[in-house]
């Protein structure tokens, strides 16, 4: 488990020794902060048959909580136990029938733990009937029954759903306690940089999220400078929940890198020059970009039944435009 998680653990331990775990919780933070791992471990914790009320202070003062050994513990890891769910994302969205299979779900008693526990990744993600759906299920909780709602952006939860639920952010560390945790990896990614996110970007806690973003930045940039990339980009900004996000913040850096207040800004098949070059020559169109996509998100945000697909291709187009646009 991810070391800054250790406090939101301590915290859930407490919770669990007074008996006053809610039964509703919102886990929310950018992908890499720690938000499934803590998630699955309260899951398998809330259903081993080792860590039963009586016996759970005891049993922690061990460190053996969950105990990895009882049958619940078997069958949490094999995924097939029957008082757990977790739901995931695997379209652009989750869907009614979705929310009211964990309705059912807790309509049931427990068929092997005291407790039956219920995880939604990407929870933001719900359709508004999906949203509604579980509001009803939060508003009339059954006994030993937890709702585990895990987020990136709480601001696209509906306020009656975050009202009803206990709001935990988790925070990866920022500046020279992070820089310490990432020098402990292969080799020195931090560039001795004693602010290093401070925005809390998912891309400086996950070694695979940093590539996606890097590789992300090189097709964004051609696609800009050379022209071509489009489907590609299309297809990446259609299947990555960060999309905007490195959409937004590659434009922030191309702005800053032609003012010169980034000066490590490398993109591989171009030289400094070059890329210098074209920043400058468009840095008034960068700047029209940037406020597109602000425009955009906040279409995402505030719109519930935005075409997500149509509305990135448009996006495209429309940067496409502006970019070759001719100056007159």
């Amino acid at each position: 488990m991810k070391p800054w998680l250790a406090q939101n653990k301590t915290h859930f331990v407490e919770l669990l020794k007074q008996q006053s775990l809610p039964h509703a919780m919102i886990l929310s933070g950018v992908k890499g902060s720690g938000k499934t791992e803590l998630a699955n471990w309260l899951s398998n914790t809330l259903l081993c048959q080792s860590a039963s009320t009586e016996n759970f202070e005891n049993i922690y003062n061990q460190q053996d909580i969950p105990c990895q050994q009882c049958k619940s513990c078997n069958l949490f890891h094999q995924a097939t136990h029957p008082d757990h769910i977790h739901i995931e994302l695997v379209t652009s969205s989750i869907g009614v029938e979705q929310i009211r299979r964990v309705s059912r779900f807790f309509e049931k008693t427990a068929q092997l733990a005291t407790n039956q526990v219920v995880v939604i990744e990407s929870a933001e993600s719900m359709t508004e009937s999906a949203a509604n759906a579980l509001l009803k299920t939060l508003e009339e909780p059954t006994n030993n029954s937890f709702i585990i709602l895990l987020v990136n952006d709480e601001q696209r939860l509906l306020p009656t759903i975050i009202s009803r639920c206990r709001h935990i952010q988790l925070k990866p560390p920022v500046g020279r306690e992070l820089l310490s945790y990432l020098q402990k990896g292969d080799g020195d990614k931090s560039n001795q940089d004693q602010f290093l996110n401070l925005s809390h970007l998912s891309e400086l806690n996950d070694d695979q999220q940093n590539q996606q973003y890097i590789n992300f930045t090189e097709c964004f940039i051609r696609f800009l400078i050379e022209k071509n990339q489009r489907m590609s980009l299309l297809a990446t900004l259609q299947q990555n929940e960060n999309n905007i996000h490195w959409l937004e913040r590659t434009i922030i850096n191309l702005v800053r890198a032609e003012a010169h207040w980034l000066t490590n800004f490398k993109v591989d098949g171009f030289s400094d020059d070059k890329l210098l070059e074209y920043l400058t020559a468009n840095k008034e169109k960068l700047w029209q970009v940037y406020l597109l996509i602000k425009r955009y998100n906040k279409q995402r945000l505030t719109l519930v039944q935005l075409n997500t697909e149509y509305s990135l291709e448009k996006l495209l187009v429309d940067i496409w435009i502006i970019m070759n646009a001719v100056e007159e």
